[in-house]
């Protein structure tokens, strides 16, 4: 198995362990998460290939996919703040990118926002991020917003 990265919060490797979370839509991810902080140690590289552990399994350095604690389940029954459609899963206002740069970033308010929604959201607010601000409806978002900016509105 892999070296375990330092999380990136208190600088060791210590307590990173190997967990799972389980997405709303029941998609099983795994992640190095850091026992000592309660988060992924890692926001940079949060998650490892699934094909990864399950060939870590096959070679006998994990007994299975099992046996991996789970860290966190966001699997209910939540809807979107925004458009009422079933399947909100919780996003953090300041981007996991950016949390360890910033003071208390944990006491940030978030909401529960549907994928549509959440990616609307990082299409519109985050388009730098990689493989954001591609789509035609965060263009045309952002094309409203810069109009409205550039007319003093």
């Amino acid at each position: 198995m892999a070296a375990q990265p330092i999380c990136k919060r208190c600088n060791s490797s210590d307590n990173v362990k190997l967990r799972k979370q389980y997405a709303v839509n029941g998609a099983e991810q795994f992640t190095w998460y850091c026992t000592a902080c309660n988060r992924i140690a890692d926001n940079q590289t949060p998650f490892v290939k699934k094909e990864k552990v399950q060939a870590w399994v096959q070679a006998g350095k994990l007994p299975s996919l099992e046996c991996v604690p789970v860290a966190n389940d966001y699997r209910n029954n939540a809807v979107c703040e925004v458009c009422g459609q079933p399947g909100g899963e919780y996003h953090h206002w300041l981007p996991q990118c950016f949390h360890d740069d910033v003071p208390d970033a944990g006491r940030w308010p978030g909401a529960m926002l549907c994928k549509s929604c959440h990616d609307l959201w990082h299409e519109t607010v985050t388009p730098f991020l990689p493989g954001r601000g591609k789509t035609e409806a965060g263009q045309r978002t952002i094309g409203r917003y810069m109009r409205k900016a550039n007319n003093g509105h």
